[in-house]
């Protein structure tokens, strides 16, 4: 797809997420919603206590007999099913005309109360053919400068209460994710010392 386009459909995203009515996004472009799950843990295991790895979900398949859509968006949200059935949370999925253009995305909603701390907004946007256009997490949703795209899926480990990981390659991304993570954690305070000891003689 041409660069601008997709720039432009990126941008007519965020500006939406931003003009959205309240905190969720799950009402996000209610009337142009084709799918939607809700997911609490308790109730998504099976007989022997265990979450089964379905795909194609339900979601998929109530979404699949409704609208042609592409197999890419039917994959990812078999893969963000698994994710809550393990972090409490729901998703919803809409079919948006931008620039003259069909696009999908797939947004979801963590929870959060007494006993579940998985806030978060994510949101996952794919073109008519299955191209992944972008990918956000959201972590200040009244802090838009904070917000950045992404041009990789959403992962187990960008939830606040890790799932286990979708397919092998996603856990050794996940490995390679929490590698980067300590090496820029320990750089981090090894710049805050650094600034610590300059602070100090510049104190005397």
């Amino acid at each position: 797809m041409d660069k601008k386009l997709k720039q432009k459909i990126l941008k007519f995203y965020k500006q939406e997420i931003i003009n959205r009515p309240d905190e969720s996004i799950i009402d996000f472009k209610y009337k142009y919603q084709i799918g939607y799950e809700a997911y609490e843990p308790e109730y998504n295991l099976n007989d022997e206590g265990k979450y089964e790895k379905l795909s194609p979900s339900p979601l998929s398949i109530a979404i699949s007999k409704r609208e042609k859509v592409p197999q890419n968006l039917l994959d990812a949200c078999d893969r963000i099913s698994w994710y809550l059935k393990h972090n409490m949370g729901e998703m919803t999925v809409v079919k948006v005309p931008v620039e003259e253009t069909i696009t999908f995305s797939i947004c979801i909603q963590g929870y959060v109360d007494d006993t579940w701390d998985n806030s978060g907004i994510f949101i996952e946007i794919y073109s008519s053919e299955g191209e992944l256009f972008g990918v956000m997490v959201i972590s200040d949703i009244d802090n838009s400068s904070t917000w950045k795209w992404m041009n990789r899926p959403i992962q187990s480990f960008d939830f606040h209460s890790d799932a286990p990981s979708w397919s092998e390659k996603e856990e050794e991304e996940k490995i390679i994710f929490e590698q980067e993570q300590r090496e820029s954690s320990l750089k981090r305070l090894k710049q805050l010392r650094r600034e610590n000891t300059i602070s100090k003689f510049d104190w005397g």
